[in-house]
């Protein structure tokens, strides 16, 4: 479980939307970075990959129907048809 004050939040909001230390990043290393965390199973990692492989880790132990919706051309991942159900809360349920 993340653990932010109300104010950390307001504060950390305001630099994503401003863009203050979020880089831009083409790799999809980061979205396994952030659902690791949002998840609660990396807050902190000590080498790169360590959040995916926990996530990865931990989504073996589910069996499911379910997926996310993605697309993949020209080797290239569009994930964003995945964003809305993201923020819309499906990662908490259940």
């Amino acid at each position: 479980m993340l653990h932010f004050t109300a104010s950390e939040l307001r504060v950390l909001l305001r630099a994503v939307e401003r863009g203050v230390n979020s880089p831009r990043c083409a790799s999809m290393g980061r979205l396994f970075d952030a659902a690791a965390a949002l998840l609660g199973l990396a807050q902190t990692c000590s080498f790169e990959g360590q959040a995916a492989m926990l996530l990865e880790a931990a989504a073996r132990t589910v069996s499911t129907d379910e997926y996310y919706p993605f697309q993949v051309t020209s080797f290239t991942v569009d994930k964003a048809p995945c964003d809305g159900s993201w923020s819309g809360g499906r990662l908490f349920e259940g």
